[in-house]
């Protein structure tokens, strides 16, 4: 017998799960912190990247948007990575894909730590 499946109640259950999560934290004395990096202007992007600050904006996760233009060379992303690696104010990190061509999505995600990347 086939059964459905029903994403809301998965998702619902994972937005609970994570309020509480984020409200530990913050009786801990963290304050939540996601970097979302976006190259260039893709709508979709662009799009993608305002639903997640909303979702973060409810769970009461704060956001440091890094947007780079669409030309940035593949050393300035690599930097701007390692920045939010060594800051330890925030905790994950969401690069949004595809990158442009010029940009080795390898080394991209060498550059990323496990610890760090949400997407992983």
């Amino acid at each position: 017998m086939a059964k459905r499946l029903e994403g809301r109640p998965v998702a619902a259950a994972i937005v609970e799960s994570t309020a509480k999560e984020v409200e530990r934290l913050k009786k801990a004395g963290v304050i939540p912190c996601l970097a979302i990096v976006r190259v260039g202007d893709n709508e979709g992007d662009i799009s993608y990247e305002k639903s997640a600050m909303k979702r973060c904006e409810n769970l009461g996760i704060q956001v440091a948007q890094v947007d780079l233009p669409a030309d940035v060379g593949q050393k300035e992303l690599l930097a701007a990575i390692e920045k939010i690696y060594s800051d330890q104010s925030i905790h994950g990190c969401l690069i949004l894909r595809p990158l442009p061509p010029h940009i080795e999505d390898g080394a991209v995600r060498a550059a990323l730590k496990p610890s760090k990347d949400v997407d992983g």
